[in-house]
């Protein structure tokens, strides 16, 4: 899959850090040993080419996609669930919610230990858009041009927000997300349509690069994502039942992390169910133990030991980067 993703991804090589009204730079920072230390580097991909390569990879591996289904209940002790409409229980080995920030299925879970489940608002939000390669080509200005070919993430810095500027689909278009402070308010949906006038009031006093690149957003393709996340769970499992990505531990979506941990999240659970040579195996009506639920407790400890940042006192992480050693 990673093979396929790099056809339309583009591999970044640096983070070039700058002042919002003037556009010099303040810091750069490289990318490029990423790729020599672990083998690959930082890709950054169009959502849709990233879950278009997931699905079709999903797919060549035998996986069944059904879409539009709402799951209404679940057998958390039975790994079953009920989709909305239809009144009998599909049975699986073991139940993965990546339902997002919204989880129903974490809604329940956490009621089962009487707990109410209350996502918080962090005071940012986002603006996004996406501006098409012929479009900033027939504009003819050199810095315009220059963001969209070059594989570097720009990110300007000003009061009260930030702007982070990248080519995307092998520069075919230039990614926009712009920070700002939260003015949405609550409403059922936290994605809504921007307003570009609001926008350019916003970024009135920044530099000339940035106004040029906010005259190419046409209205129709501005949204705006209100960001929040939610407190520590208590826990990520329920007997054979696992949250994971968005559902389990929502974050600020900062250098792409609320996305990069949730495949973080499939690798290391993927590695963890792998251990289970079949279903034969398990039997919780007559064993004492149960593989799946100690294989999904075992992933639920090593991703929160990453997402709370404590994998750094993990002694897997001191043998992996015995540098960690000498600061201790």
């Amino acid at each position: 899959m990673l093979d396929l993703l790099r056809l339309q991804a583009v591999p970044l090589e640096a983070l070039s850090l700058r002042r919002y009204a003037d556009d010099n730079e303040l810091a750069r920072v490289s990318m490029i040993n990423i790729k020599q230390t672990y083998g690959v580097p930082i890709l950054v991909a169009h959502r849709a080419d990233l879950q278009r390569v997931l699905k079709d990879g999903a797919e060549d591996f035998g996986a069944r996609i059904q879409t539009r289904s709402y799951v209404e209940n679940i057998d958390f002790e039975n790994a079953r669930i009920m989709i909305k409409g239809c009144s009998k229980w599909l049975q699986s080995d073991v139940v993965i919610a990546a339902d997002g920030i919204k989880s129903t299925i974490r809604k329940k879970m956490l009621a089962l230990n009487g707990q109410v489940d209350q996502v918080r608002e962090t005071g940012d939000a986002a603006w996004r858009a996406i501006i098409s390669a012929e479009k900033i080509h027939a504009t003819k200005d050199a810095s315009l041009i220059e963001a969209l070919n070059n594989p570097v993430v720009l990110r300007w810095m000003g009061p009260n927000g930030h702007i982070m500027s990248y080519p995307i689909r092998n520069h075919h278009f230039l990614n926009l997300v712009l920070l700002h402070p939260d003015k949405i308010g609550t409403k059922e949906s936290w994605t809504t349509k921007g307003n570009k006038k609001e926008i350019v009031e916003f970024y009135k006093n920044w530099n000339i690069r940035v106004k040029k690149l906010l005259d190419l957003i046409l209205e129709r393709e501005i949204l705006e994502w209100k960001l929040c996340d939610h407190i520590s769970l208590p826990t990520w499992t329920k007997s054979k039942v696992a949250l994971m990505g968005d559902a389990a531990h929502p974050m600020l979506p900062y250098v792409g992390q609320g996305a990069a941990q949730a495949v973080e999240d499939g690798a290391v659970l993927g590695a963890c169910l792998a251990m289970i040579s079949s279903t034969e195996e398990i039997n919780p009506a007559l064993k004492g133990t149960d593989t799946q639920m100690q294989t999904i407790e075992m992933w639920e400890h090593l991703m929160k030991l990453v997402t709370s940042g404590q994998d750094f006192e993990s002694p897997f992480s001191t043998k992996r980067l015995p540098w960690l050693q000498k600061l201790k």
